[in-house]
């Protein structure tokens, strides 16, 4: 069998858990959380905690402000020294 490449995405905010298995070519949408040992074979959506084998979306993520990013956080905070 021929080997399947392709690109991952990851969307800004989203964080992907300890020892999980991402198809090729699969988009993780911004702000998505995945769970650890998740297999994520299809795209997950924006905002989504997910997990599963196969990896399901489960609810919607809560977020106090999701305009802020953590890099954001961590350049405002250098910029009073």
């Amino acid at each position: 069998f021929g080997l399947k490449t392709a690109p991952i995405t990851v969307g800004n905010g989203a964080w992907i858990a300890t020892d999980c298995f991402i198809a090729p070519g699969v988009a993780i949408g911004a702000n998505a959380v995945i769970g650890a040992r998740s297999t994520v074979m299809k795209d997950m959506p924006n905002q989504q905690v997910c997990w599963g084998n196969p990896c399901r979306p489960q609810y919607f993520r809560q977020m106090q402000n999701p305009a802020q990013r953590p890099e954001d956080i961590v350049r405002k905070s250098l910029s009073h020294h």
